[in-house]
């Protein structure tokens, strides 16, 4: 019979929950394709997104954090039948250089 003492237990709960983490970034950064309707057309278009992006994290054009260097975001459309994801962002002035 084997003892395991309070500090193992720890250690492989804290390691269970940072690989759960690590795969959880891991698919933010997938790209696939979601159902998006874009500004206030009814239109469902299938577009390809990653994960962070279509949980509005980050902008859907320049994939840059949102809040990141202080830039103002606007919402541009919306991820459906999706519970996980919701609004799309983007730059008001995106530092790639386009305008939306």
């Amino acid at each position: 019979m084997t003892t395991t003492t309070a500090h193992t237990m720890g250690t492989a709960s804290r390691f269970r929950t940072y690989k759960a983490f690590l795969d959880t970034l891991a698919q933010l950064r997938y790209v696939r394709l979601y159902p998006v309707t874009w500004g206030t057309s009814p239109a469902v278009y299938r577009t390809q997104l990653r994960g962070t992006q279509a949980r509005g994290f980050t902008c859907v054009h320049c994939d840059r954090l949102s809040g990141e260097d202080d830039h103002a975001f606007v919402p541009v459309g919306h991820v459906i039948d999706t519970p996980e994801c919701g609004q799309l962002f983007r730059h008001i002035i995106c530092p790639r250089g386009d305008q939306p």
